[in-house]
């Protein structure tokens, strides 16, 4: 028997590369790259051609949305322009309005007609009540009868608000505080406890910065006091011509919808006859009118300058779930004025007032004590 001493590479009778795996190696570089470059281009081509077709697609659909979108609101506010060009522009109220309320109700204040109502202890602590935007004394109603007990109590319809007149003029924080100011002194009110809510609370600020001597305490519920405040919609119809259109075609509207959002609970507050004394309120002559000036007259951002130097104690009152004048807003007027504390009132919207009666009423007489 004979021994290979040389046993046989197993393959080796295979001419060299003709393996598979032994030829893709053996191929020279630029081979190998062949394969590689051309799926690079057909990748690039076919990216290019899906790219070129949903993007089109894209296009089309967002160009026909958008554009029916800006056609929209530029339709309407076209509209509202030559509406307003033929006379259907918010107009002040052109002269004395006769309105279901006693003649002794009104007294006339720098040469505007105010609306006002007086009740409990005459010769007790004044208390003055202020109310906020596109709103009435009436919010207060309830307070000044648990009040009237052992205070004066006043409240009045700011102008072009209410009963008051709605004429142009002065809608800003500041003219209204003067305005508040004159009012006390016509009603033989020295000094008095301010109570504002929202909106009124920055004439109540007002009032309090320029004439500390007259107002003895400060209570402020879901204020609306700062230019952080503002809402883009408030911005624009600062623009003539346009905050005419913004007005007349909005301010009315879906009164309902705007008044549940400064709830917590809606459905039990905002009612039927709720709506429809605010309606009947925007329907009076001189109200949009009225309205769209005290918005483009909030200069907030130059009174909130002055919170550091408001001297007056000052209570604040606030609805955990407020989404008007968010919480974040109270903290930060706590911060600011010298002498203030912040009761946050849980299940709360912005009307402490009416969501929170019982504690509103509880922290008020206690803050009017401590205030004497």
């Amino acid at each position: 028997m004979t021994i290979n001493p040389d046993p046989p590479i197993v393959g080796a009778s295979l001419p060299r590369g003709d393996e598979p795996w032994q030829g893709r190696l053996n191929r020279a570089p630029a081979e190998r790259g062949r394969p590689r470059q051309l799926g690079r281009q057909l990748g690039r081509q076919l990216g290019r051609q899906l790219g070129r077709q949903l993007g089109r697609q894209l296009g089309r659909q967002l160009g026909r949305q958008l554009g029916r979108q800006l056609g929209c609101l530029l339709g309407c506010l076209l509209g509202c322009l030559l509406g307003c060009a033929l006379g259907g522009c918010p107009r002040f109220e052109a002269g004395p309005v006769a309105y279901p309320a006693p003649k002794e109700r009104f007294v006339s204040v720098a040469g505007r007609r105010i609306h006002f109502v007086e009740q409990g202890k005459k010769d007790g602590p004044a208390v003055l009540f202020v109310h906020g935007f596109a709103s009435s004394w009436v919010v207060w109603e309830r307070l000044m009868k648990d009040l009237g007990a052992t205070h004066r109590v006043v409240a009045l319809d700011l102008p072009g608000f209410g009963y008051s007149d709605k004429r142009a003029g002065d809608y800003s924080p500041q003219g209204l505080g003067e305005l508040l100011a004159a009012f006390m002194t016509a009603r033989g009110m020295e000094r008095a406890h301010l109570v504002a809510h929202s909106w009124g609370s920055s004439v109540a600020l007002a009032l309090a910065h320029r004439h500390p001597a007259r107002v003895q305490s400060l209570t402020l519920m879901g204020a609306w006091i700062y230019d952080d405040q503002l809402a883009p919609f408030q911005r624009w119809a600062r623009a003539r011509g346009l905050g005419e259109a913004l007005f007349a075609m909005f301010y009315k509207e879906r009164v309902g919808d705007r008044m549940a959002l400064a709830f917590h609970d809606p459905d039990r507050y905002v009612t039927h006859g709720f709506i429809g004394l605010v309606k009947a309120a925007l329907e009076r002559p001189g109200a949009v009118a009225a309205a769209l000036a005290a918005t483009r007259q909030q200069r907030l951002g130059e009174l909130e300058e002055h919170y550091p130097r408001v001297k007056a104690p000052a209570l604040l009152l606030w609805g955990r779930e407020d989404d008007v004048a968010l919480l974040g807003f109270g903290e930060r007027l706590a911060r600011d004025l010298p002498r203030a504390r912040l009761r946050v009132f849980a299940r709360c919207g912005h009307f402490p007032m009416i969501e929170a009666y019982g504690a509103t009423l509880d922290a008020l007489r206690d803050h009017l004590e401590a205030s004497r």
